[in-house]
């Protein structure tokens, strides 16, 4: 799915506000959780993309337009409608999302656009509260969007709250479009800071906002003075200043200075003005108390940054401000003065009778609002409402031609996992070697030989073919491919010693012939001859002959988003693995594998670094096994596992030359109980790959849903995951070197290791969810 953002928000004042707040952080949690979608970002001026996390600004196609430019020139509308629909057809936009729809210092749609459209509403306060200072033209043009953003039935909204979802259906009326909630969230990394105390030598209650009508701070002055007069006689309560945070001009500051010196709170009260980001953090980390008076909120996110900061809330009643606090704050009315006095003591003693466990229940709830939830969210709606077209009432047949289990490949495992999440969309016949008569069963899935297909061909209605590089696997299954055609699913996109081997050495050289004349052209026809006269294999970077399957395929199925992009073919999508659930085998047979693995490494109290799958050069066994050597070298207490079969000879040279023998183990093939228990029994797991012949890697996403720290190789497909999923290790001289200094950090501080194996556990239980993955399979198979 392409989806394209309206970057204006990068380019005005409010990046750096709430609005601001929002877009950076739901654009940057929404690319980490969308491995399979493209990402494009129009904008005027792409220096301000730099506010992104650099991995999701890579992912980004950033698209300069001069339309985009922000502006209150609402004759420019036409010309920026223009300019996005001529977008939406250069590069087939399936949804276009306006996080600025009510936003009058930027432009907006005129008219409805050909793809689904999408918009986020923060309040309608304009509406609720008008501006006098407001030209009518800007009320005008408000008033517009309003009503297009109601009545356009290709428009979706996210309302950041359900007091302001309740707000439009009560003032605007019901959309004719879809209407969701996705609330806010705050940054924890910024924010959240473990208490340790409760009391502070200079207490103070904070307060941050701005100050317009809305935000009350003549009422917040008002109450503030009054609490100090009614409780008096509490000399603790007596000590607290309120510190007011918010954007001011010169005028406004002399205005309210000369306000807080009338009521006699001159030595109570300080106006801080606008602070940077690290500023405002540390006064909500020094402060016990956070009072928010405001009249009305679409959430109040300042709520969340102080909770997460261990402040004890005092709010208003209004909006969405309970919404958002919950149980964890003491409320009042905001017109009233002697409510939001006698809240403000309250508060107080409340908080003083807090223990350090009540703050950590409080931080707790603050956490529950994230950005990952949010990001889910809002890209499962659009998901959805890309695809609603889809008939559900009919389940299409489909064929698949993979290997199977009892196959010893990856490919057959990953088949079998993933089949029973697709049985949900179709009924699925699945056909495979029938040279292997040793096979695992399925409930009510048939499994049929391969050969049988013919006679039943004219039953299925979509055929699917797991293309990968083994000769010994693949060749019946792209033999019928290439017969019948059909929706191609490619594991690797270096073909080439697939087809050298299966067809060119086994002298099915016309076929051969044909796949590089159907994937160069003239320049395979000229290949050709070269390799009649030398026998050679071609160049695998040059020629890696996956094109040749794209050519015949009606559709194509990559697994990252570094393959698909080296092809043209427009008909392709890229469909992530899954991190399938483990079933864990029965208690007798895990508990003899866990004795098996454990006689294999003999663990004692050594950290135990795991490299899984078929050991190839491309694993870099060689650069790990210097990486410990070093480790042990120097003291650390860990071990190194090789968890598979070994295809070189040389490995057991080097480990005996290395003198690693008691450090260092080879198990050969392990069965599926071995294989769970040998992931058990593993703490920080390697999964390097250069060359890369662009496959994704099965082991990789069981790695992150058993919650183990991972580091790989940061080479194309492997760099795709974001930063905080997995380490990334340079591939250059210094790899070695790099690798001992990042075993060597999470040898060291557990809490960063846990806390990386976390963040993969997240990611593979949300992005790489199967449930969720068999979806994009139906939706891109049947559209």
């Amino acid at each position: 799915m392409r989806i394209l953002i309206d970057g204006q928000t990068f380019e005005s004042p409010e990046l750096h506000r709430g609005i601001g707040v929002y877009v950076k952080n739901v654009i940057n949690a929404m690319i980490k959780q969308s491995y399979g979608h493209d990402w494009y970002i129009a904008v005027a001026d792409d220096r301000y993309l730099s506010e992104l996390d650099p991995w999701v600004r890579s992912r980004l196609h950033v698209l300069i337009a001069q339309e985009f430019l922000p502006s209150s020139n609402y004759i420019c509308n036409e010309a920026y409608t223009n300019k996005t629909q001529e977008i939406i057809n250069e590069y087939d936009i399936d949804a276009f999302w306006i996080p600025n729809a009510l936003m009058v210092n930027v432009l907006f749609l005129n008219r409805s656009l050909t793809c689904s459209m999408f918009a986020t509403v923060y309040d309608i306060i304009p509406y609720l509260f008008p501006i006098q200072e407001w030209p009518q033209s800007i009320t005008n043009e408000y008033h517009r969007r309003l009503s297009f953003l109601k009545n356009e039935s290709r428009m979706t909204l996210f309302m950041i709250s359900q007091a302001t979802m309740n707000d439009w259906r009560k003032n605007i009326g019901e959309c004719n479009g879809r209407c969701y909630v996705t609330v806010l969230a705050a940054d924890s990394r910024v924010f959240y800071k473990h208490k340790e105390q409760i009391q502070k030598k200079d207490p103070y209650i904070l307060f941050t906002g701005g100050f317009d009508y809305r935000k009350n701070i003549d009422g917040a002055l008002e109450g503030f003075k009054l609490a100090r007069e009614k409780y008096i006689d509490d000399g603790a309560f007596q000590s607290y200043r309120l510190i007011i945070v918010g954007r001011y001009d010169e005028i406004t500051k002399e205005k309210y200075l000369a306000k807080i010196k009338s009521k006699g709170l001159a030595q109570h009260v300080e106006l801080a003005g606008e602070v940077p980001l690290s500023e405002l953090a540390q006064l909500y980390q020094n402060a016990d108390l956070f009072f928010f008076p405001s009249k009305y909120e679409g959430f109040g996110l300042p709520l969340l940054e102080a909770m997460l900061a261990g402040n004890y809330v005092i709010c208003a009643n209004n909006s969405s401000l309970p919404e958002v606090c919950g149980e964890y704050a003491t409320y009042f009315d905001a017109d009233d003065k002697n409510s939001m006095a006698d809240a403000l003591y309250q508060g107080f003693c409340r908080h003083r009778d807090e223990t350090l466990e009540d703050i950590e229940a409080r931080q707790k709830y603050a956490m529950s609002f994230n950005w990952g939830t949010t990001a889910v969210e809002t890209l499962s709606i659009i998901d959805r409402t890309i695809n609603s077209k889809s008939n559900n009432s009919y389940k299409p047949k489909l064929a698949i031609f993979t290997p199977w289990p009892m196959q010893k490949t990856g490919i057959a495992n990953f088949e079998y996992k993933l089949v029973p999440y697709l049985t949900k969309y179709f009924n699925i016949t699945v056909f495979t070697s029938s040279k292997e008569k040793t096979r695992k069963n399925m409930e009510d899935i048939c499994i049929r030989d391969i050969e049988c297909f013919n006679a039943c061909r004219r039953e299925y209605d979509y055929k699917l073919y797991q293309i990968g590089n083994n000769n010994v696997f693949h060749r019946e299954i792209f033999d019928m491919f290439a017969k019948e055609g059909g929706i191609a699913e490619i594991h690797d996109f270096v073909l080439t010693p697939f087809f050298y081997w299966g067809y060119f050495k086994a002298n099915q050289r016309k076929m051969f012939l044909k796949l590089l004349i159907d994937g160069y052209g003239e320049q395979g026809k000229l290949l050709y001859k070269e390799m009649l006269a030398s026998g050679g294999c071609p160049d695998i970077n040059k020629y890696p002959m996956v094109e040749a399957v794209v050519s015949i395929a009606e559709k194509t199925i990559f697994h990252n988003s570094w393959c698909s992009s080296n092809i043209a073919q427009k008909n392709k999508c890229v469909i992530p693995l899954p991190a399938f659930d483990f079933k864990i085998p029965q208690p007798s047979l895990m508990q003899q594998s866990r004795a098996n693995i454990q006689r294999i490494i003999n663990k004692q109290n050594e950290t135990i670094i795991g490299c899984f799958g078929w050991i190839n050069e491309n694993k870099r066994p060689y650069i790990v096994i210097r990486a410990i050597k070093r480790l042990i070298e120097e003291g650390y207490a860990v071990k190194l596992a090789f968890w598979g079969e070994n295809n070189l000879k040389e490995l057991t040279e080097e480990i005996h030359f290395q003198q690693l023998e008691e450090s260092v183990v080879v198990s050969g093939y392990l069965s599926e109980e071995d294989y769970y228990a040998a992931m058990e029994i593993t703490d920080i797991v390697v999964n390097l790959r250069y060359p890369s012949m662009g496959e994704a890697s099965g082991t990789l996403c069981e790695t992150l849903k058993m919650g183990k720290p991972v580091i790989v190789s940061d080479l194309n497909q492997y760099s795709e995951f974001p930063d905080e999923v997995c380490w990334k290790l340079p591939i250059n001289e210094l790899e070695d070197t790099l690798l001992y200094e990042y075993i060597k950090i999470l040898v060291s501080e557990p809490s960063i290791k846990h806390a990386l194996g976390e963040n993969g556990r997240e990611y593979a239980n949300t992005v790489l969810n199967p449930e969720n993955i068999a979806r994009l399979y139906y939706h891109y198979i049947v559209q």
